[in-house]
């Protein structure tokens, strides 16, 4: 059920981030959300081994959402490519720029629409869709699970080329005694754009989504 308030979605997130330690710093005292910040705090790999294992199959029931977490848990290529709308950018022979426009193939002329997949990271990157269908991957990986689920504020800022979609699922990736963050925004049962990759931080995943209205609420 949707939250019809907007949710502090990093009131937990100084717990989880390094689960694998007694303690992670911070005073949870004054915060609202404190208690949850508590439950949500894993001091060792099996109570994150316990929450992934939880969420194994997790399912919102609304089928703009469900399609894409059947196909990331599922990480199957074929169905990883079904799953994902590419968004036409000019080619560009130049190789300057952030985010660098998609190169043009050999014989293509210099501007044509080339179907790609935006990505966020440390910049905006693309993918383009012959790369992605030869190897699909995204950041939320086979180990990752999902941590949340929220719908995305029309009014969010908005790049050109890099669609935000309307939900956006958090994953948590557990990594060397730490939670690793991404985000899948999706729109129409489709994949439409992410954000994360190697190092990603918990706490940067949940702040591009804070003011996301909850579908699916962290595990506690």
């Amino acid at each position: 059920m949707v939250r019809s308030a907007i949710w502090p979605l990093l009131g937990g997130v100084v717990g989880l981030v390094c689960f694998g330690s007694l303690s992670c710093g911070g005073d949870e005292s004054a915060d609202p959300t404190a208690s949850a910040a508590r439950s949500a705090t894993a001091t060792s790999t099996t109570v994150v081994d316990s929450v992934a294992t939880q969420r194994k199959g997790l399912r919102t029931g609304n089928p703009d959402i469900d399609p894409v977490l059947v196909a990331i848990e599922s990480s199957t290529p074929a169905t990883l490519a079904s799953t994902v709308r590419f968004e036409p950018v000019p080619c560009s022979s130049a190789s300057s720029g952030i985010p660098q426009p998609p190169p043009c193939p050999a014989g293509v002329p210099e501007g044509t629409p080339i179907d790609v997949l935006p990505a966020f990271s440390s910049e905006g990157h693309f993918t383009t869709k012959a790369d992605f269908l030869q190897r699909p991957r995204l950041p939320a990986g086979r180990d990752a699970f999902v941590w949340a689920v929220v719908e995305v504020p029309p009014a969010s800022t908005r790049e050109p080329n890099f669609p935000l979609g309307r939900f956006a699922v958090v994953y948590a990736t557990p990594v060397a005694g730490r939670l690793e963050g991404s985000v899948i925004y999706v729109d129409g049962a489709k994949i439409v754009n992410s954000w994360g990759g190697t190092g990603g931080s918990m706490q940067n995943a949940l702040e591009r989504v804070r003011d996301g209205k909850v579908i699916v609420a962290p595990p506690n």
